[in-house]
């Protein structure tokens, strides 16, 4: 079994969409974005740990986490979520 190393166009927009909905229902986009950005510099690392621990979260959690650990480092990726979270966040208080 090889270990996925990149996440494909449709992985990525579907893990953004995942991510960016579940924030905004708890209300906690603003908190999501932030935490975001100061991961930025470190976003490799960041990444790498939530790749190593996967086994170890997933037996908890049943968010994708490999796939999510592969998302941070994409500098990217992440801005389209953060883009995407402000959408959502706006129809929503327009609703």
């Amino acid at each position: 079994m090889t270990m996925q190393t990149v996440l494909s166009e449709a992985e990525r927009t579907a893990l953004i969409e995942r991510i960016a909905r579940w924030a905004v229902r708890y209300g906690l986009g603003a908190i999501v974005a932030f935490l975001f950005e100061i991961n930025r510099p470190l976003g490799l690392l960041t990444g790498q740990t939530c790749i190593a621990c996967a086994p170890l979260i997933n037996a908890g959690f049943p968010w994708p986490v490999h796939q999510f650990g592969l998302l941070l480092q994409d500098n990217a990726a992440l801005r389209q979520l953060q883009a995407r979270m402000e959408e959502l966040a706006h129809a929503d208080a327009h609703a």
